[in-house]
Order: C-alpha cells, then sequence, then structure tokens
C-alpha cells in the first residue's frame, strides 16, 4: 500500500511538471485531481490498515491469553469432571441407595403401623365409649362438689382464722420450715438417730435359731441332773469291786443314757422344733461332746458327795443360766458374774454350738 502511494506522488509529480511546459489542459488536469483524490483514499486506506494492523497484533496477543486462559479452564473443568463422577461413584451414589434402601425400609414400616392403628381402632373406639360414660361420672361428681363447696369454703375459713390466730401466738415461718421438711425423715430422725448397716457375715434366721445353743446346752445340763435323781450311783456289793471300777462302771452307765438323751435333743431341734443349723452334723458332734463332759461333772460331784453334790449341780446350773451370757452379752452382766464368767462349763458349751449353728470358724473355735 505504502508503494502505491508512493507511485502515485512520483506520478503526480510528473504530470504537474508537464502540466507547466505544454499548458493548461483541461483532460490532465482532470486527471490530477482524480489521482489526488485517489492518493488521498489510499492514504487513508493506508492509516486505517495500519490501525486495523495494530490492532488485529493488539488482539492476537490478548487473544492468546484467554486462549490460554481456556484451554486452562478447560483441563480444570475436565479435573473436576473427574473428581466430581468419582465422589458420584464412591460416595453420592452408595448414599441415594442406602437412603432408597431406608425408605422402603420406612414405608414398610409405616404400612405394619398403620396396619396395626387399624387393628387398634375398635379398641380405641371402646375406650373413647367407656370414657364418654366416665366423663358423664365426673360431670355429676362436679355437680356433687359444687353442691359441697358452701361447706368446704367454711371451713377453709375457719382454718384460716386459725392459722391468723396461730400467727399471733407463734412465728409462723418457723412453722412453714418445719412443715416444709419432709415429716417422714424427722420422725424417723427422732425416732432412731443413728441407723446401723449391719454386715451378717453368719446370718441367724430368726430370735429362735440364735437361742437355740443356749437352750440345747440348758437340756443337756437338766437331763444329766435328771438322770442323776433317776439312777443311784451307789453300788451293791462294794466289797466286791475297787474305787475305781465303781466310779468308771457306774460313769459309762449315765454316760451312755446322757449320750441318748443328747441325740434326741439335738436332731429333734432340726427336724421336729426346725432349727436352721448352718453345719448339723458338728451340732451333732459338739452336742455329744459336750453331754460327756457336764455328766462328768456332775456324776462326780453326786458319787463324791451325794445329795450334796445334787444341790451343787443345781447351784452351778443357776449361777451358768445367769452368767454364762447365754441370753445377754457378757458386758451388761453385773460384776460378779463377768468374774465367774471364763469358770463356767456353759460359757464355752454354748460358744461351742452358736458356732455350730451360725457357721463355724475354726480359728474362734480354738480360743473357745
Amino acid at each position: 500500500m505504502h508503494d502505491v502511494v508512493n507511485v502515485i506522488d512520483q506520478l503526480l509529480g510528473d504530470m504537474k511538471g508537464e502540466g507547466t511546459e505544454q499548458g493548461n489542459n483541461a483532460n490532465i488536469a482532470d486527471a490530477v485531481q482524480k489521482l489526488e483524490t485517489l492518493r488521498t483514499g489510499l492514504q487513508q486506506l493506508r492509516d486505517q490498515a495500519a490501525e486495523i494492523t495494530t490492532f488485529l497484533n493488539d488482539k492476537e496477543v490478548e487473544a492468546k491469553e484467554n486462549f490460554a486462559l481456556i484451554q486452562d479452564l478447560a483441563k480444570k473443568t475436565s479435573n473436576r469432571l473427574d473428581t466430581f463422577v468419582n465422589e458420584f461413584d464412591e460416595k453420592i451414589e452408595p448414599r441415594i441407595k442406602t437412603t432408597m434402601v431406608n425408605a422402603k425400609d420406612l414405608l414398610a414400616n409405616t404400612e405394619k403401623m398403620l396396619t396395626n392403628i387399624d387393628k387398634i381402632m375398635p379398641q380405641v373406639e371402646s375406650l373413647l365409649a367407656s370414657t364418654s360414660g366416665k366423663i358423664v361420672k365426673g360431670n355429676e361428681m362436679l355437680k356433687k362438689a359444687l353442691g359441697g363447696y358452701p361447706y368446704v369454703n367454711q371451713k377453709v375459713q375457719e382454718i384460716a382464722d386459725r392459722i391468723r390466730t396461730l400467727g399471733e401466738q407463734a412465728d409462723i415461718h418457723e412453722i412453714i420450715q418445719m412443715l416444709r421438711n419432709n415429716p417422714e425423715a424427722e420422725r424417723g430422725f427422732f425416732k432412731e438417730p443413728v441407723v446401723l448397716d449391719a454386715n451378717k457375715v453368719f446370718p441367724i434366721k430368726n430370735y429362735g435359731t440364735g437361742m437355740t445353743p443356749f437352750y440345747t446346752v440348758l437340756a443337756i445340763w437338766v437331763g444329766g441332773l435328771l438322770l442323776i435323781s433317776l439312777l443311784s450311783t451307789d453300788v451293791h456289793a462294794r466289797e466286791a469291786f475297787t474305787g475305781r471300777v465303781m466310779y468308771f462302771g457306774r460313769l459309762f452307765t449315765f454316760m451312755t443314757i446322757a449320750i441318748l438323751q443328747t441325740l434326741i435333743v439335738t436332731i429333734g431341734d432340726m427336724i421336729i422344733v426346725g432349727v436352721t443349723v448352718h453345719d448339723p452334723l458338728w451340732f451333732v458332734i459338739f452336742g455329744i461332746f459336750i453331754s460327756i463332759v457336764f455328766i462328768l461333772i456332775i456324776y462326780t460331784l453326786v458319787s463324791v458327795f451325794g445329795d450334796v453334790g445334787k444341790a451343787l449341780a443345781i447351784v452351778l446350773l443357776v449361777l451358768q443360766i445367769a452368767g454364762s451370757g447365754g441370753t445377754y452379752p457378757v458386758v451388761l452382766l453385773p460384776k460378779f458374774f463377768q468374774a465367774i464368767n471364763p469358770f463356767l462349763p456353759f460359757t464355752y458349751a454354748v460358744g461351742l454350738m452358736r458356732e455350730a449353728v451360725g457357721g463355724i470358724v475354726w480359728k474362734k473355735l480354738c480360743t473357745i
């Protein structure tokens, strides 16, 4: 374009020179004017072409940048689509399936619930019918209550007057504070201010079971006394026997009968009376051992002292009933009985039988 304009400029210069030399030729002047116009148009066209070239160069850079941005955006979009597809396959789709299953189960449960409601509806209708009757009765009761309202109102007024009188005579706030407390707890405190937590290692079923050792030992001793009263300790033809033979010969007779009495007492306690014994076998064995010791003591007193020995056995019985601790703890007894307690046979006999009834602790048994 620039070359064409230069050629036109040169041509115009030549034509102007020729026109000057040959004169004013109208056709040449007209041609020159047209060429001037064409040059001007071409010059404008050149300028516009330069502007368009500059614009296209600028837009080419911008187009390349936009194209790169579009490519990057397309790449990111592709990655995001891949991520979304993976997330849909791994998370969204299983959740949708789970939700669908739960929805099916919910629909099934709802159907069952509706079926149950349909079954319960007759019962509800029956309940509503019975409730209607009760409402009628309640209405009647309300009418009766309204009829008795004047009497109740009068009594409330009387109580209010009494409370006002009481407020003048005493501190009403103290009374209100006392009423706020639990009456049962207050009464329980004054009735039993100390509550003991008992941990029973060897529990006794009842009071009768707890008294069984003492009364069993007492029966064995009394049985020995009755045996001494019924049978004689003397031997006929004393010259034919030595003192040792007479003593042990009669002793074995009394001892045999005493053991039979003890078997009747101990077994009768468990079978006839129904006493709960923790160790029944040891209860019988301890009873036999105690019977042997008791009959040995009683028989010796009677064989040595005669009737005086019987009296001594009875006195010893009285002292043992009071001082052995069979009915009351030893620490609650008078000082005299506390002093003689370790020397009384009943003390150890009752302790031995208590072990059999409640449960044997062998270490304690060795200290009896």
